[in-house]
């Protein structure tokens, strides 16, 4: 009988990737309301992270521009991991998202939400 695999936490720089280009890393601070989270501008996948606090993504919707196409990634997200955990990626934005305008909605584990702002770049 074979041995499960083994299941080990994520190492940061295990996101980056050569050929596609890095993951851009977002950390969520869970003190911090919305209004202090830059907006995130990104153009590869994203890694959200927060070090306090597990958190989940509830959805990705538009923000503020009624033309931006859903859904904005290649990957069923977040519908494919909808646990608690420190760390999300979204995997790679679809390319007709490109100078679009959306809005993340996340969830921490004691029920606080925040919504940072993302912006599609070329």
């Amino acid at each position: 009988m074979a041995n499960p695999a083994k299941v080990v936490s994520m190492d940061i720089k295990a996101c980056e990737d050569r050929a596609t280009g890095e993951a851009k890393l977002y950390l969520i601070e869970s003190g911090k309301p919305a209004e202090e989270h830059p907006e995130v501008n990104i153009s590869v996948s994203v890694h959200w992270y927060c070090n306090d606090k597990k958190f989940r993504v509830i959805k990705v919707d538009r923000h503020e521009d009624d033309n931006a196409p859903l859904p904005l990634f290649y990957r069923r997200f977040p519908e494919d991991n909808l646990e608690f955990s420190y760390q999300v990626n979204s995997g790679p934005p679809r390319p007709e998202a490109v100078n679009h305008h959306y809005k993340a909605y996340f969830e921490f584990e004691d029920r606080t939400k925040l919504d940072p702002h993302i912006r599609v770049k070329p």
